[in-house]
C-alpha cells in the first residue's frame, strides 16, 4: 500500500475539505446572527429600562413639586388663619 492517492481520491478529499470549510463558515455566520439578535434584544431591554427610569424620575419630580406646593399652601393657610385670628 502506498501513501499516494489516485486522482478520484484526491478530488474527493478536496471536495470534502471544501464542504468542511463551507459548513464551518455557515456555522460561524449563524452564530454571528444569533449574537446580533441577542444584542438587539438586550438593547431593547436596556432601552425599556431607560424609559422606566426616565418615567420614574419624572414621577418623582412631579411628586416632589406637588408636595412642595402643598406644603406652601398649608403654610399660607396657617398664616392666613393666624392673621384672621388677630383682633
Amino acid at each position: 500500500m502506498t501513501d499516494r492517492m489516485g486522482p478520484k481520491a484526491t478530488l474527493r478529499a478536496i471536495q470534502a475539505a471544501d464542504r468542511r470549510q463551507q459548513r464551518g463558515s455557515q456555522k460561524r455566520h449563524r452564530e454571528l446572527i444569533r449574537q446580533a439578535k441577542e444584542q438587539a434584544k438586550l438593547t431593547s431591554i436596556e432601552q425599556a429600562r431607560l424609559e422606566v427610569e426616565v418615567n420614574e424620575s419624572c414621577y418623582e419630580c412631579l411628586a416632589s413639586h406637588r408636595s412642595k406646593h402643598q406644603g406652601l399652601r398649608v403654610e399660607q393657610a396657617k398664616t392666613l388663619d393666624q392673621e384672621q385670628a388677630r383682633p
